[in-house]
């Protein structure tokens, strides 16, 4: 039960870190600047409403993300041999081409990744080894199952991201808008009616459509006799 409690408040602070972020990136977005501020809200819209409809890019992007993190935390097992900043690189490259070609690849490295942190911190299965090897199974199974939600939450989750970035860049001295630059609560809960929101209208809106089939042919009426 601690080990599972240390692992909610590492959620929390992790969430917290991405929270405090917002208002700065916003604070580079110039007021003066709106045309970017305009392009980072269009992109944001796009993904948050319609990331389903490029999943193969917003499968590139997770890769490239979740390949950067992984990196991060091999860093020191390579340090001996490879620089410390390379691993990262190394990893969002990797996992980013590979998910290009195959996108169904980031939904399943997350979950094996979700998993096996998961089953590390919490240890509810074991040791360390087995209770990881345990949390990573289920987490690939469950992503396999629900790949399509994992890549509507994550495009949702990055296009809520960057409009509430340049919302508040755009915005940000503005009554209620100001407020929530101050409170990180306020933004978090706004985030994740975003995310939820998104999420639920793409998959709502069910797999793109494929390319209709040629209209028959109307059939030939025989030659009448003179």
């Amino acid at each position: 039960m601690t080990s599972a409690i240390a692992l909610l408040k590492s959620w929390i602070e992790a969430s917290g870190e991405i929270l405090a972020a917002v208002p700065v990136a916003a604070t580079r977005l110039e007021p003066g600047s709106w045309p970017l501020a305009a392009v980072v809200a269009l992109a944001g819209l796009t993904l948050l409403l319609g990331g389903l409809r490029i999943g193969r890019v917003v499968a590139v992007l997770g890769g490239a993300v979740l390949g950067y993190f992984l990196g991060s935390l091999l860093a020191p097992v390579g340090r001996a041999f490879l620089p410390e900043d390379l691993p990262p690189w190394l990893g969002a490259g990797a996992l980013g081409a590979a998910s290009a070609f195959f996108p169904v690849l980031y939904p399943l490295a997350l979950g094996a990744a979700a998993g096996i942190l998961a089953g590390a911190k919490a240890q509810v299965v074991g040791g360390v080894l087995l209770s990881a090897l345990g949390f990573g199974v289920v987490g690939v199974a469950v992503a396999l199952l629900a790949r399509r939600v994992v890549v509507a939450a994550t495009a949702a989750l990055a296009g809520a991201l960057l409009v509430a970035t340049a919302g508040l860049a755009l915005y940000g001295r503005v009554g209620v808008v100001a407020d929530l630059a101050r409170e990180p609560l306020v933004l978090g809960g706004v985030l994740a009616v975003l995310v939820v929101a998104g999420t639920a209208f793409q998959l709502g809106r069910g797999p793109p459509a494929g390319p209709r089939p040629p209209a028959p042919k109307a059939a030939e009426r025989p030659p009448t006799a003179a």
